[in-house]
C-alpha cells in the first residue's frame, strides 16, 4: 500500500548525450565518452560525459583541452542533436505507455503524473517506477534516475538523490524536510550560484534555513521569486503535469558564441542588431506580446553580465 494523494514521477536520463553515442556503439560502454564542440569556433566545451570521465574529473563546461588532458584516451564527440532528439522521443513514448500526463521538462527530463492510473497496476509508486527505467532500459540501453513526490518539486529533487541508475521515492513534506533540509542551499532546485551568494547576506546556507526564513524579508527583496524559493524550500509546489507546456513559448531568445574578440560598441552594436532581428522575427512569426528584454554578454575570461528591463 501507498499513502499518497499525488503520484508524480521524474525520469532523470543518466549522462544523456554521452550515454546516446554508446547505445548506438555498445563498443563504448565503460568508456571515457566526452561529448565536446569545436575548440577552432571557439565553442570547445564539454557538454556531456560518461561517468568514467565524471570519475576523473571531467565536468559539463570544462574547456576541451583540460578534458582531454584528463582523458588522453577518451572518446571525443561532437554533438550529434538529431540522435539525441530520437531518443528523447522513444523514451516519451514509452513513459506515454504508462499514463497521458507527460510533461517533457527538458530534452533528457520528464514529468509524469501517475495518480489517476495507480489503481490499474495494483503496484506501489515505486514497482511502477522499476518497471519504467527496465523497459527504458531494454528498449534504448539508457540509464535513468527516477524520483518519485507528491508533487512536482519533489519528484525532481528525488531523482538527484542517487546517480547513476537511481531510484527514490519522498512520499510526502515531511520527508521531503528530514532528508532536505540539512542539505546546502545551493541543492535546492532554482538556487545558483547568484541567489547563494546573495542568501548568505541574511546567514542562510541551507535549505531549512531558507525554510524557516520571513517570507516577507524574501519577497521584499526579490519579489515572487524570493516567494517561490521559500515554497520551494518547504516542498511546495502546486503546478500540475502540463503535457503541452513545451508547445507555448514562455521566452524567445538567441545567442551566439563570436569566431574572435569584440572591442568597441560599434562592432558588437552590429552583432546585436542581428540577434535582435532573430528574435523580432520569431516573435513576430508566432504573435507573441512581450514585456522584458534581457542582454547578456560574456568576456574574454568568460564572466558573465547580464541587465534587463521590463515594459510598464
Amino acid at each position: 500500500m501507498y499513502f499518497m494523494k499525488r503520484v508524480i514521477l521524474l525520469a532523470d536520463m543518466n549522462s544523456f548525450f554521452a550515454s546516446c553515442h554508446q547505445a548506438v556503439q555498445p563498443e563504448l560502454k565503460d568508456k571515457q565518452v566526452i561529448v565536446a564542440g569545436d575548440p577552432m569556433k571557439r565553442i570547445g566545451i564539454v557538454l556531456a560525459a560518461s561517468y568514467p570521465a565524471k570519475a576523473v574529473g571531467v565536468k559539463t563546461g570544462m574547456a576541451v583541452w583540460e578534458a582531454k588532458q584528463l582523458c588522453p584516451n577518451g572518446c571525443f564527440f561532437y554533438p550529434d542533436y538529431r540522435l539525441y532528439i530520437d531518443f528523447s522521443t522513444k523514451i516519451l513514448r514509452i513513459m506515454r505507455d504508462f499514463t497521458d500526463l507527460v510533461e517533457p521538462f527538458s530534452i533528457d527530463e520528464a514529468f509524469a503524473d501517475l495518480t489517476g492510473v495507480m489503481h490499474l497496476w495494483k503496484k506501489t509508486p515505486g514497482e511502477v517506477a522499476a518497471i519504467l527505467k527496465e523497459r527504458i532500459k531494454s528498449e534504448t540501453s539508457l540509464l535513468c534516475s527516477v524520483g518519485i513526490g507528491p508533487n512536482k518539486l519533489i519528484a525532481k529533487m528525488a531523482a538527484g538523490v542517487q546517480k547513476p541508475d537511481g531510484l527514490n521515492v519522498v512520499e510526502s513534506v515531511d520527508r521531503f524536510k528530514e532528508i532536505f533540509w540539512p542539505l546546502p542551499v545551493r541543492k535546492l532546485f532554482g538556487i545558483g550560484s547568484n541567489y547563494e551568494k546573495h542568501l548568505r547576506y541574511y546567514n542562510v546556507r541551507t535549505i531549512g534555513g531558507l525554510a524557516t526564513f520571513p517570507v516577507a524579508l524574501l519577497k521584499e527583496r526579490w519579489g515572487k521569486n524570493g516567494e517561490m524559493l521559500w515554497l520551494c524550500a518547504n516542498g511546495i509546489d502546486y503546478s500540475p503535469v502540463v503535457p503541452t507546456s513545451l508547445e507555448v513559448s514562455k521566452s524567445i531568445g538567441q545567442q551566439r558564441t563570436l569566431p574572435r574578440d569584440l572591442q568597441g560598441f560599434d562592432r558588437i552594436k552590429v552583432v546585436m542588431l542581428e540577434l535582435c532581428e532573430t528574435v523580432a522575427r520569431r516573435v513576430r512569426q508566432g504573435k507573441y506580446v512581450g514585456r522584458t528584454v534581457v542582454l547578456t554578454l560574456r568576456d574574454s575570461r568568460l564572466a558573465f553580465l547580464s541587465r534587463s528591463r521590463s515594459m510598464a
